[in-house]
């Protein structure tokens, strides 16, 4: 005005949120042409002009903070430098951060995490690895997870979550690693997982699932680990899950699962560990197992299994581990296993076999 123009004005510039989870951005402001009816005022020089930026709005900070408050913090095994500056400047445990300053990585292994995954946690656009087993988090896994667009791995095994899988997590498309064991989770989960057409491992063994094996895991052509032991599962495999042709390991031990033992499972060529032991298998041992020249691993014990131990089954050149113990084995042991020359473990206890090797 014509009478304070030459006294320091502070001016409020104010700006809406628009809520959504983008962090810092720069922004600039244009000081125009002012004029003034004061025959002594002579414009103003920009170097006059200072700025005050008042928002501190950090969205991977508060969702670290949220985390933190979230699990008990304070009484983590090591919280060093946690709420103290900069995450990644400052070297937080459990932090790692790109060269940018963004925060790629949380990892934090039987760290003493006790409570709920907060939802903030959906707003670290940039991470890539959330790792936390062998915790103590409860609750559910929050949808907005989803959010991650960049994950690549999950493993929240051996904790104490339930409920279901969300429906939206489907949308990581770029998941690789997906680890959920040892924890209460049940509920229907095909539809989340196939979505996740980048899935390499899966892991939801040590949980509640029941039910049948779901058909539709078959259209995942990139999974090369699968494992649903130690839950409820029941019914047969799934024969639309021979598409699996990159399938190296696959475990479904300990559930309910019975009638005979596929013979296409023999076709999954690069299998090199097959554990059905724990369930209500019947029938004889298919032949075409033999087919499996990569097979390192064969546990088929503790099931209702008749019938001779097929000789084919000396073929398997890198065998190490053969598990038939507990079934209803009958017959000559084949001199043939003693050509298994990578041997290291064979347990037949508990059968009706005869003969020595």
């Amino acid at each position: 005005t014509n009478g304070d123009w030459n006294v320091p004005q502070l001016v409020t510039v104010t700006g809406e949120d628009d809520a959504e989870p983008d962090g810092h951005r720069a922004y600039t402001i244009i000081t125009g042409v002012v004029s003034s009816a004061d025959t002594d005022y002579d414009g103003i020089d920009p170097v006059d002009v200072s700025v005050i930026n008042e928002d501190d709005e950090d969205f991977e900070y508060a969702a670290l903070e949220a985390f933190y408050n979230s699990t008990n913090g304070p009484g983590w095994y090591d919280n060093s430098n946690w709420l103290v500056g900069d995450p990644c400047e400052n070297n937080w445990t459990g932090v790692s951060c790109d060269q940018s300053g963004r925060v790629v990585e949380i990892g934090m292994w039987g760290n003493g995490l006790v409570g709920a995954l907060p939802a903030e946690l959906g707003n670290l656009a940039d991470l890539q690895t959330l790792a936390l087993p062998y915790n103590d988090l409860n609750g559910g896994i929050p949808a907005d997870l989803a959010n991650l667009a960049n994950l690549r791995r999950l493993d929240l095994s051996r904790n104490d979550l339930g409920g279901e899988i969300p429906i939206e997590l489907s949308t990581l498309s770029g998941l690789r690693e997906l680890s959920l064991r040892g924890n209460q989770l049940t509920g229907a989960f095909a539809d989340t997982i196939v979505g996740l057409r980048n899935l390499i491992e899966l892991d939801l063994s040590s949980n509640l699932f029941e039910g049948s094996l779901p058909a539709e895991l078959g259209q995942m052509p990139a999974i090369e680990q699968l494992t649903l032991g130690s839950n409820q599962f029941n019914g047969s495999i799934p024969e639309s899950w021979s598409g699996m042709a990159k399938l190296t390991r696959l475990a479904l031990d300990y559930n309910q699962l019975d009638g005979p033992i596929a013979p296409w499972l023999g076709s999954l060529s690069n299998l090199s560990s097959l554990n059905l032991s724990g369930n209500l298998f019947d029938g004889t041992i298919p032949i075409e197992l033999a087919n499996l020249t990569q097979l390192r691993y064969l546990y088929l014990s503790g099931n209702q299994l008749t019938g001779t131990i097929p000789a084919e089954i000396g073929s398997l050149a890198n065998l190490r581990d053969l598990s038939f113990g507990d079934n209803q084995l009958a017959g000559e042991i084949p001199p043939e296993l003693a050509e298994l020359i990578n041997l290291r473990s064979l347990q037949l206890a508990r059968n009706n076999l005869t003969g020595t090797l």
